[in-house]
């Protein structure tokens, strides 16, 4: 299946190019050209992926917000709900 990028890409420490595919998958994409891995337990992403100075790929989706390991596994997930005020932009997030 071919799949296209939908979103900007970060680089990450490790050399990896995060994005986010029109299909919902949050990638990382080695230097190589080669998958690294992918993400896909989220809906289609919202957002472009935003990287945390320790590698955390950070991305938000119709619901949740997402915190994803260097290594693709997950770290959390916050759920957002449209009408509840929420602001994930003022959360103090924490990596560690």
């Amino acid at each position: 299946m071919v799949d296209f990028v939908k979103a900007s890409v970060a680089r990450g420490d490790n050399g990896h190019l995060d994005t986010c595919t029109v299909s919902g998958k949050l990638m990382a994409i080695t230097r190589a050209g080669q998958p690294a891995w992918s993400f896909t337990e989220l809906h289609p992403p919202l957002s472009d992926p935003v990287l945390g100075t320790d590698g955390t790929v950070f991305i938000y989706s119709y619901d949740p917000l997402a915190a994803v390991h260097p290594d693709g596994t997950l770290r959390w997930k916050r759920p957002i709900r449209p009408g509840t005020g929420a602001r994930p932009w003022n959360w103090p997030l924490r990596t560690s």
